[in-house]
Parts: C-alpha cells; structure tokens; sequence
C-alpha cells in the first residue's frame, strides 16, 4: 500500500504516481496502541472514502500496477497539459522512464528474484529503465520551454503550473493500490499503521520472522531493519553516483550515466558484494515473511474497520 501524505512539488514531476511509488515513505512507527485514533476526527463522508481507499489498497494485485500507474500518469500528465494550455503557457505531456517493481513490469516474486529490494542493484534505475528499449531517457521538455522565459514569466509559468498539478491531482481518480491523504487522514493513517505495528499477533511473526532469517544467515528484528542494512551498505555508492550525475550540467548526460562510469574497479567489486547480500537478504526475507506479510494483511483489514468503519 502506497500512501502519498503530502503536497509534491510540481515542477520535479513528483506527482506521478510512479515516482511517488519510488520516493514515498510508509507510515510505520513505534509507540502505544489504541482503538481509534486520537486527535481531530474527520467527516463521514471523508472517513468513508478513506476507508474505501485503504481497503482498495489493501487489496491491490501489484502485477497490475504497472498498468494501472501508466494510464494515470498519462492522463494526469494530459491534464496538466490541458491545464496550462487554458492558462495561456505551453506545457508538453512528459512521462518518464519508471525504475523499481511498478516500472519493471515484473511480479513481485520477479523483482525480488532479479533485483531483491532494488536498492543496491538499481542505483541508476533511470538509465537501466531506459535502456531496456535501447533509447537513451528523455529530458523533461518542459524545462526547455520554461528556459526560454523571462524572470517574471518564470515565476507565473510556475504559479500556473503548480496550481495545474493541484488541479490534476484532485480530478484524475489515483490508480488502485494508492493513497492521497493530509491533515487528519494522515494522522489517522499513521494511527492505523502503528497499531498493526504493534499488534501483539504482529510482533510474534515478527519475532519468528526473525529467528527464521536468522537461521539463513542474517541479523534482523524486523524487515524494514533488514532492508535498512541493505540501504546503509548502498549509501556510499548511491552518493557517489548521485554526485557525480548531479555535477553533470546537461540533463541528457545526467540521465545517461552509468554507475559503471562513475565506480573504480575496486568500487565495482565492492558494490557487487553488497549487491550479493541484499539479493540474499530479500529472498530470505520473502520466504520467512510468508505468514507474517499474512497477519499483517489480516491484522490491518482489522485495524482499517475499527478506526474508519466498514467501506
């Protein structure tokens, strides 16, 4: 379940669904567990559609995302377009290439398998997405256009813009599998997670996930502590990549990089075994997460039904 909690900026293209999948945090937490959520509630009618929106996404078949996150992209995108038209500025559709499970097309089971969670082995995911139609990425051509302005019709391009993407992300209906919340449905999101995190049914699969993991190899108390040691090893890779696409002043080149441009030969190696264990890591934490992933499932239709009510 993906939940988008806040505003995106307009002009990175972070309301794409796509990149959002890729960028958003999950709601998890620690702290007390409760029947329902503290705080300033909600109307009925938005309490409803909340409860329609987790549950959709609860459910959600993550082999359709793919699908299903293409064909909003492309409207919102076509909306935005619409949009600054009416406003009088030109403004070109622009989707672009999408790294990680959704963009990869691949099942779970797939993507796990080829690139376990996609963090060490996807360092340059955009140019890896890209190549696999043999075309190198495309620039944003909006940035062009938007180049070519004055200093004050950069900032009511802008203006127009931003106030495009709101317009967009009110009007074109987000794909299954994905939440757009703030304010009070936010914290009641939040609310929601932290009890299913602390669920006393939860925290015992957790802690037979953890002597199952254990029994193969590695050192964990919870998959995201899992995953976390994978994302610490890729830290200094991915900066060193990061870095180097971001002293590259043409977009082109930026999204044409390579790590393997930017890696020594000892750099490679050590990537490689960090790739290893995180390919290692995220096969173990699959098959020790069966019943746990099952629970958990169970435990948040559960939780979903006692803060908000029956969709």
């Amino acid at each position: 379940m993906t939940i988008m909690k806040h505003a995106v900026a307009p002009r990175r293209l972070l309301s794409l669904v796509a990149l959002a999948l890729l960028g958003a945090t999950a709601c998890t937490g620690g702290g007390g567990t409760g029947s329902s959520p503290t705080g300033p509630g909600i109307a009925q009618d938005e309490r409803t559609s909340l409860s329609k929106q987790m549950e959709a996404a609860r459910t959600a078949d993550p082999a359709k995302d793919k699908e299903r996150v293409d064909d909003y992209n492309h409207k919102h995108q076509k909306a935005v377009a619409d949009c600054m038209r009416q406003k009088g500025f030109a403004y070109e559709p622009f989707v672009p290439n999408v790294p990680g499970p959704v963009g990869s097309g691949l099942s779970p089971e797939q993507f796990t398998q080829q690139y376990g969670y996609g963090i060490a082995t996807r360092i340059d995911a955009v140019e890896i997405a890209s190549s696999q139609s043999g075309a190198l990425p495309q620039a944003d051509p909006n940035t062009a256009i938007r180049s070519r302005l004055s200093e004050q019709q950069k900032a009511a391009y802008d203006t127009a813009q931003g106030e495009c993407f709101t317009l967009a992300n009110k009007t074109i209906p987000l794909p299954p599998g994905n939440i757009r919340a703030s304010g009070d449905s936010a914290k009641i999101l939040d609310e929601v997670q932290k009890q299913v995190d602390n669920d006393p049914r939860v925290l015992e699969e957790t802690k037979k996930w953890s002597g199952c993991v254990a029994g193969q190899g590695f050192t964990a108390a919870s998959p995201k502590e899992l995953q976390g040691e994978v994302e610490r090893r890729a830290a200094p890779f991915r900066e060193a990549y990061e870095n180097a696409r971001g002293a590259l002043k043409d977009q082109n080149a930026r999204n044409a990089l390579k790590l393997k441009d930017v890696l020594s030969p000892q750099q490679e190696q050590e990537l490689a075994a960090v790739q290893r264990f995180e390919l290692t890591a995220a096969a173990a934490d699959k098959r020790c997460g069966v019943n746990l992933a099952a629970v958990r499932d169970a435990v948040l239709k559960e939780k979903i039904e006692q803060n908000l009510g029956p969709k």
